[in-house]
């Protein structure tokens, strides 16, 4: 990292797999987890920290997009881990999806850094499989060899391990 990209950070620790030690009441470390880490960086002057927050969210979402990534300060007294939810409610996804896009819009254009995460996920395609019920049987093929064929079409199937 380039000395200008450093500017203001003193020092810094990483946690891979845990969030690290208990160092202050707000910090309540995960349990551990081989896809999560823990940065934790020191800086020089606190004024520093919202614009730090600002470049290292547009940094990740600019180059690890299916990252989820949270930044904030250190804060005492007991966590807080969401301190603004939004719930979106219905029964159409598509929609959903739109409205919740216009408030991150929204609530990315207002100052300061925002941490904006929702619990849907990355959108990923879905295979729904509907099995002819009375097809299976005339062919005499249960519902348990349709998934068997399925996983080892889709996945692979495990034979043995060593």
């Amino acid at each position: 990292m380039a000395d200008k990209e450093r500017a203001g950070i003193t020092d810094w620790v990483a946690y891979i797999g845990e969030g690290g030690p208990r160092y202050v009441l707000g910090h309540t470390p995960k349990p551990p987890k081989p896809h999560y880490a823990y940065l934790l960086l020191n800086v020089s002057d606190h004024r520093l920290i919202n614009e730090l927050i600002t470049r290292l969210e547009q940094f990740t979402f600019d180059n690890f997009p299916d990252l989820t990534a949270t930044f904030r300060r250190t804060l005492n007294g007991p966590p807080v881990e969401k301190p603004v939810q939004v719930r979106l409610l219905g029964p159409d996804n598509a929609v959903l999806f739109e409205y919740a896009d216009q408030v991150k819009a929204y609530l990315r254009k207002q100052t300061g850094p925002l941490n904006l995460t929702d619990d849907w996920g990355p959108r990923a395609k879905k295979l729904i499989v509907q099995i002819n019920e009375a097809r299976a049987r005339r062919a005499a093929v249960s519902n348990q060899e349709i998934a068997i064929a399925l996983q080892t079409g889709l996945s692979g199937l495990v034979s043995t391990e060593f």
